[in-house]
């Protein structure tokens, strides 16, 4: 990805831009860790509305993956970004979401701020709350792994902002957050997070807590929690 310096600045403040990679190396993992042994979330459970991102939109992917989770009807990627593309954004003028300018390009869009993906998901029902560190501390929804793990074991449905690269251990800038998925499940015992990840192979894809930690802290912890 070519990113401007304006750009890179942007995309390291609080709610940044998400520009996510359409595609990453790598196979997903198989989930193995059973419900009652240390695993909240239910990962086998929201494997079936994973869904492969053909652009910039992980973040688009991840609300229609919670939206179907929520309600058992996953929005397609095309409705998603109709509404996306047609829904004023609360973060900056112009809509939530722009398709890229190149579509044989899929990275040269200008992606999605997480601060607005709870409307996207208040439009099919679906309550959700963001939060990140600096408004936890403010008073706001409580954040971090101990936070993002009782939500799990809630049953809440859980939207992050993190590195990409740090996840898929690939090169690039690790300091910045620029990708969203779900979270699925945490598994502390065995010292493994669950990701339904729009730019991996498939649903499940497992990594270390310290891996997930080191990604997910670029964005001081942002998440959205639904239900």
């Amino acid at each position: 990805m070519r990113l401007t310096a304006a750009l890179r600045a942007v995309r390291s403040a609080t709610a940044a831009l998400l520009i996510c990679p359409a595609t990453v190396l790598g196979t997903a993992g198989a989930a193995y860790a059973e419900p009652g042994d240390g695993l909240n979330g239910d990962p086998d459970a929201a494997a079936p509305y994973w869904g492969k991102q053909q652009f910039d939109d992980c973040s688009l992917m991840s609300v229609a993956d919670v939206v179907g989770q929520m309600t058992g009807n996953k929005p397609t990627e095309d409705q998603i970004i109709s509404l996306a593309t047609s829904m004023p954004s609360g973060q900056h003028p112009g809509p939530v979401y722009s398709l890229p300018p190149d579509l044989a390009n899929p990275d040269s869009g200008d992606g999605t701020y997480i601060a607005d993906l709870p409307m996207l998901l208040g439009h099919y029902g679906v309550y959700s709350v963001y939060t990140n560190d600096h408004l936890a501390g403010d008073g706001g929804l409580p954040t971090g792994i101990a936070a993002l793990d009782q939500e799990l074991w809630e049953g809440k449905k859980v939207i992050v902002s993190l590195n990409g690269e740090t996840i898929w251990d690939q090169p690039g800038n690790r300091d910045i957050h620029n990708h969203a998925l779900v979270v699925t499940g945490i598994d502390s015992p065995s010292n493994v997070v669950y990701l339904n990840d729009s730019a991996a192979a498939g649903p499940n894809t497992q990594v270390s807590i310290d891996t997930f930690e080191a990604a997910w802290r670029t964005s001081d912890h942002g998440m959205v929690v639904a239900g």
